[in-house]
């Protein structure tokens, strides 16, 4: 089927699957059934054009969605489920970590009631999943009052910094409308496979307390 629409895309330069991703069905050589992202990129080498595509195995993130640990009030996976994806993606893969802190989110509550911050949580949730395209199979999650994460598997530093730049970019400008003072800083780090959960949340911490030195900045 994917080899059609490789040859649809080549045919007609219109793009189904390429670039953009989907979730599918993958049967295993046991013959059990598990749903897999799958992704296809182009590369032009040497005059020749050349597809790659990857399989991301999401048989956990679905267990922890039906296990409902959900935030309430964003709908994203919360701190537990977040332990849980941090945890297999680090057993499998160079994972990159993304800590979004929402700022003067205490001055929102206290100023404009608790409906206004919860706003602003909600439109941080919705801003940092549109902000991740097709391609990046990054998990976002709410792990504490007024923080994210985005867990990247298999993405080194270069990558998680455009993708964190992408996420300031699109909420900076959104939470200023609801206080002039609020904004996003965001600390980004990354560790290899095999490292130990708590490390990669240490250095991702140590990235956001240096991004909100600078009031609200992107740091590594």
């Amino acid at each position: 089927m994917h080899n059609d629409y490789i040859a649809r895309h080549l045919a007609t330069g219109k793009a189904r699957i390429i670039g953009r991703g989907r979730e599918v069905i993958a049967k295993k050589s046991d013959g059990t059934h598990f749903p897999v992202r799958i992704s296809v990129s182009e590369v032009e080498v040497g005059g020749r054009l050349l597809f790659t595509g990857f399989l991301h195995d999401l048989s956990e993130l679905h267990k922890v969605e039906k296990d409902s640990l959900e935030d309430t009030i964003t709908g994203l996976p919360n701190r537990r489920a977040f332990d849980k994806l941090l945890s297999v993606s680090l057993s499998r893969d160079t994972t990159s970590l993304l800590f979004i802190d929402v700022d003067k989110l205490k001055t929102i509550n206290d100023e404009h009631v608790h409906i206004r911050g919860d706003e602003a949580l909600s439109m941080t949730a919705k801003k940092i999943r549109a902000s991740l395209r097709a391609t990046e199979p990054g998990t976002c999650a709410r792990i504490g009052g007024d923080e994210f994460a985005v867990i990247l598997p298999n993405t080194d530093d270069q990558i998680a910094m455009r993708i964190a730049e992408r996420v300031f970019e699109a909420t900076q400008p959104a939470l200023a409308e609801i206080h002039p003072r609020s904004g996003v800083s965001i600390g980004v780090a990354t560790a290899s496979k095999g490292t130990a959960p708590v490390e990669l949340l240490r250095l991702a911490d140590e990235a956001l307390y240096r991004a909100k030195a600078l009031r609200g900045r992107v740091s590594q």
